[in-house]
């Protein structure tokens, strides 16, 4: 058995604690509690060992380490007790049966697995088996509700033949009526197939990849099919099939986005697909990661009949999300135009590739670069429903190659202007910015967007002169700016790090104390800055599958805190 000296910094994670469940009453059997959960609880006074080990599953991730983290908190408070904390690993030949154990989770002991066999797939557990607690439940959010109810309602110290001693004071068992999952005894998992589109050699691998994940996961083997034969009662359609079920379903104000995907139950069909192979191969993954591949909690494939929704199809980025504290994101994004790069692949071949990482992103703001009048075309088609926009013409009445978008939901615009650097292409190298109220808080803030000169002789005077128009800004509006552009300058260039200078600003791939970069900060050249008045909280820039086949450049976002 491996020993984890699981210490961490758990003073923060004390929070959590606020948020008990009080609904439960003690130690009444039968005793229901709404027509959404049924609680069983039963006395039994079993007293804990100081030689206890507290043991959780050996692929445990963050969530559970942290709460049994809460455990090993818990028990220290109340009995000063520093017990020690172990994964489930058993070298061979090793015995643990009479060891004094707080099973947390899916663990690989006998005690757990009998009683994960007992109770529903939303139920949870607490019970005393031989000399071991058991604390188990098939999903990580009846887990985590189990863990708090174990540390704060259950445990409790008392005095015992003039000392004091630390008690399980009952057994309990919760379940979780109101909710339902896919699987029951009438279609069970095993009588299921996976159906793909035939012909579709790329979806005939998504199916078979979530059938090795199956088997490995669960030992369970559903056979892979095309939707040229007959249909079954238990499918899983992954793609755009024949089957009645999408069909009826798949229609209307169901059928996604052209940049969406949906994962869906139709009575007994569950529904994995997109509006072709790449949003469709994307929602099978998504599948495979959210829902499939969940063997650290149980040994049962499972989840609610309940499940639909409609999402970007995008790989996973847990930092999709506004960061926690931020009222704003603001991204800059040089899209390409072949127009100006006639050896790259044209905007409209690439332009889902594009629209998918901004929705994906959901900036308030972004700052355009190289948008060619088809591209500016393209944008209000696919995503004038949540965007606006400023910036397609120069003041010359030419179609601009540099703009703004903002998404008129969260922010709104006050005042714009376009202005054109003194050398350079007056269609590319332009100072575009727009006053924004921000529709929330009232905040009233500035962005603007431009794109330096590939020619080095004319981007000293680009960063001059643009250093002039943004403290004009300031001066006129004393509101915080933000920067945004394709500067073809690196951290490093002086003429780059003079205007941020004189104008009072940081890149924010500098001054946000969280920072993911895609490439080595030397080689950025896009970059988001702003004035000391905003904060920044959070930096990004994309790189993955998708954005290095949307562009020549890797978007850059930053989240932002009014001060």
């Amino acid at each position: 058995m491996k020993v984890n000296g699981m210490i961490f910094k758990i003073c923060i994670f004390l929070l959590i604690l606020t948020m008990i469940n009080t609904a439960f009453c003690s130690c009444r059997s039968g005793d229901s509690k709404s027509e959404e959960t049924t609680e069983e609880s039963t006395d039994i006074n079993f007293e804990l060992s100081e030689e206890s080990v507290i043991v959780y599953p050996t692929k445990a991730g963050e969530s559970l380490t942290l709460k049994v983290a809460d455990i090993y908190q818990t028990i220290r408070q109340k009995k000063g007790w520093t017990l020690k904390t172990a994964d489930d690993f058993l070298m061979a030949g090793e015995d643990a049966s009479n060891r004094s154990e707080i099973l947390i989770g899916y663990t690989n002991r006998e005690e757990t697995a009998e009683v994960m066999s007992e109770i529903g797939y939303y139920d949870y557990a607490i019970r005393v088996i031989n000399n071991k607690i058991v604390v188990a439940a098939h999903t990580e959010e009846a887990l985590m509700t189990a863990i708090d109810v174990f540390c704060n309602e259950l445990l409790v110290t008392e005095q015992k033949d003039g000392a004091e001693v630390l008690l399980l004071k009952a057994e309990r068992t919760v379940a979780q009526n109101a909710q339902t999952p896919f699987f029951t005894a009438a279609n069970p998992a095993e009588s299921y197939r996976i159906v793909y589109p035939q012909g579709s050699t790329v979806l005939e691998a998504s199916a078979n990849e979530l059938a090795t994940v199956l088997r490995k996961r669960y030992s369970l083997e559903l056979s892979v099919v095309s939707d040229a034969g007959k249909a079954s009662e238990f499918e899983i359609l992954i793609g755009v099939t024949n089957r009645e079920a999408l069909k009826s379903y798949y229609t209307g104000a169901h059928s996604p986005d052209p940049y969406c995907a949906i994962i869906q139950a139709v009575g007994n069909t569950l529904i994995v697909t997109g509006n072709d192979e790449r949003t469709t191969v994307l929602a099978c993954e998504r599948f495979i990661n959210h829902y499939a591949d969940n063997a650290v909690y149980t040994p049962q494939f499972n989840f609610s009949s309940a499940i639909g929704e409609q999402f970007v199809a995008y790989v996973d980025d847990a930092h999709r999300v506004l960061t926690e504290g931020a009222d704003l994101r603001v991204m800059s994004y040089n899209v390409l135009s072949k127009e100006l790069s006639s050896d790259k692949v044209d905007f409209v071949d690439r332009q889902d590739l594009v629209f998918s990482t901004i929705l994906n992103y959901s900036p308030d703001v972004v700052g355009l670069q190289e948008v060619s009048a088809t591209a500016w075309n393209l944008f209000e088609q696919n995503l004038g429903h949540i965007y606006s926009y400023a910036g397609q013409k120069t003041p010359n009445d030419a179609w601009s190659y540099t703009g703004l978008m903002w998404n008129a939901q969260t922010v709104r615009l006050i005042e714009t202007e376009s202005q054109i650097f003194e050398v350079g292409n007056k269609r590319i190298r332009l100072f575009v910015w727009g006053l924004f109220e921000h529709i929330e808080t009232g905040a009233r803030f500035i962005v603007s967007s431009t794109h330096w000169d590939v020619q080095y002789a004319n981007r000293p005077a680009h960063a001059v002169e643009m250093a002039e128009m943004v403290n004009a800004l300031i001066q006129k509006y004393d509101v915080p700016v933000i920067t945004t552009g394709d500067f073809n300058a690196t951290e490093g260039a002086s003429y780059y790090t003079n205007y941020l200078t004189k104008t009072n600003q940081t890149d924010t791939m500098h001054s946000s104390p969280n920072v993911i970069l895609g490439m080595a900060s030397s080689d950025v050249i896009d970059h988001v800055t702003c004035t000391a008045n905003m904060e920044p909280l959070f930096f990004q820039q994309v790189k993955n599958d998708i954005t290095v086949e949307a562009s020549d450049h890797y978007p850059v976002y930053t989240d932002f805190r009014f001060q």
